[in-house]
């Protein structure tokens, strides 16, 4: 009996929480809008390619969430990446250098829910420098990470010297 009863207890636990995880987890993002950088981008889903780099849209006007990353708005790192230009001219992100501190800019999820981020930081790394752990390793905060490269394009080995990392936080009561 009292394993019925310890059961059952975890069977309701297990179905109201049910429809909020689910609803959470398909609620992807699905447009990005900055406004200090007339930036609005579809929000495309993709994950790490076969020699692990994240995969970027064929689309040069849309962005990358990347999947294995937390959904924009919940507790952890969100990593958001798109092009600077391409070798027809400019693309999604290149007026990226923009943000500064203080900045507002939002995601809206599939849903048509709105969320409002606030950026705390924007830094240039060389592309070897990179605080890979720090953007894709976990969080407490409910955190997003805009990233793009910057700086010289490198020919030979057919990718700029830098990344962009703009970081941003969710504002209260956007969630």
């Amino acid at each position: 009996m009292k394993h019925f009863f310890l059961g059952s207890i975890f069977l309701v636990l297990l179905f109201f929480n049910l429809p909020y995880t689910l609803a959470a987890h398909h609620d992807q993002p699905a447009l990005l809008l900055i406004p200090t950088a007339n930036i609005v981008a579809p929000i495309e889903a993709h994950g790490l390619s076969q020699n692990g780099e994240l995969i970027l849209p064929e689309n040069n006007n849309s962005v990358t969430w990347f999947q294995n990353s937390s959904f924009p708005g919940e507790r952890g790192n969100a990593v958001i990446a798109g092009h600077v230009d391409t070798k027809k001219g400019r693309a999604i992100f290149y007026s990226l250098p923009k943000l500064r501190k203080g900045d507002t800019f939002f995601i809206q999820k599939k849903s048509g829910k709105m969320m409002s981020f606030t950026v705390t930081k924007t830094a240039v790394y060389e592309r070897n420098q990179f605080p890979v752990n720090k953007v894709f390793g976990s969080s407490s905060k409910r955190t997003v990470h805009l990233v793009t490269c910057t700086g010289l394009f490198n020919k030979a080995e057919g990718t700029h010297a830098d990344r962009l990392l703009v970081t941003a936080t969710l504002n209260p009561f956007s969630h």
